[in-house]
């Protein structure tokens, strides 16, 4: 499955080369798969960023977000307009301040992908 993390905002290509350096080099996250930083959209003039996630099990976004979490407290990143979607399902990664914090939004956000994963495919393939 496709996981997408964007970010929005002045030095959003900067940041986005260090979260996807960042991730792939977190070991718990390439247990589940593997971080890649996506092109530009056409028309987008450099807007956004968008960092692509492959995931092999639907356990490795709670990895991705942990790690996101981790390098945005790293550095102390105020890092704003950054959003987590897999298929039709996203979530507002500025609301979860701390670890501490993440804990019930994230698993609201994987029962919504369940519930989504029980609705047919779809699911793995419309991340961006």
């Amino acid at each position: 499955m496709r996981a997408a993390i964007s970010l929005t905002g002045p030095e959003s290509a900067w940041e986005a080369n260090s979260l996807a350096s960042w991730l792939r080099d977190d070991p718990q996250l390439r247990r589940y798969g593997h971080a890649e930083l996506a092109p530009p959209a056409v028309g987008s003039m450099g807007a956004g960023e968008v960092v692509t996630v492959v995931l092999t099990q639907l356990a490795g976004v709670v990895s991705l977000v942990t790690a996101y979490l981790q390098w945005r407290q790293a550095a102390h990143r105020q890092v704003s307009g950054a959003r987590l979607r897999v298929g039709k399902a996203e979530i507002e990664l500025d609301e979860i301040r701390s670890l501490k914090d993440y804990r019930e939004p994230i698993e609201q956000f994987l029962q919504r992908l369940k519930e989504l994963e029980s609705e047919g495919p779809g699911l793995t393939d419309e991340a961006s």
